[in-house]
């Protein structure tokens, strides 16, 4: 693994609970290959599977394709030990109906444990931090219908912008 200084879009500790955690950036391969992310995955996939879809199959070589043009970009969430607590993939994509760059957060998962402590507004900071820097007009988060992100989003200034459906075909 190779590990960075703490991301320039790191938030300051004065904009978090808690100074437990740190984001770094991060290549998609350092983030899949690190010790904590396949555990990681399981409980994103438990806590955020959308019903009606197969469990998840990581598509790494779509991945490390998208990552080679620079639309995938990833942060990681670690601890003071600098063991992975929470990661993001995100999306940075011109939105075609719109003709402007945005940033979604396709995967963002902080352990339970982490959130309490301000763990996932601080990779959610870093996210609207990198979006700034890239010059993108927003960041799209989903989140599953009253989970955790869904609650705490409208209160950090996210707008309940749309309503997603999902009509499983297999």
């Amino acid at each position: 693994m190779t590990l960075t200084e703490p991301s320039e879009v790191s938030v300051t500790t004065e904009d978090c609970y808690t100074l437990d955690t740190m984001v770094y950036p991060s290549s998609f391969t350092d983030m899949c290959e690190d010790k904590a992310f396949g555990h990681l995955v399981l409980e994103y996939a438990d806590e955020c599977k959308m019903a009606g879809m197969p469990q998840p199959n990581w598509a790494r070589e779509m991945y490390l394709n998208m990552e080679g043009i620079g639309v995938v970009q990833c942060l990681v969430l670690r601890d003071m030990d600098l063991n992975m607590v929470g990661f993001s993939v995100l999306l940075c994509t011109v939105v075609p109906h719109y003709s402007e760059l945005v940033v979604t957060a396709e995967s963002l998962f902080v352990t339970k444990r982490h959130r309490k402590g301000g763990g996932g507004l601080r990779i959610i900071k870093a996210i609207e931090g990198h979006a700034k820097n890239i010059g993108a007009v927003g960041v799209l988060l989903s989140a599953p219908a009253e989970g955790s992100l869904a609650k705490v989003a409208p209160r950090i200034g996210y707008q309940h912008a749309s309503e997603v459906f999902f009509k499983g075909l297999l």
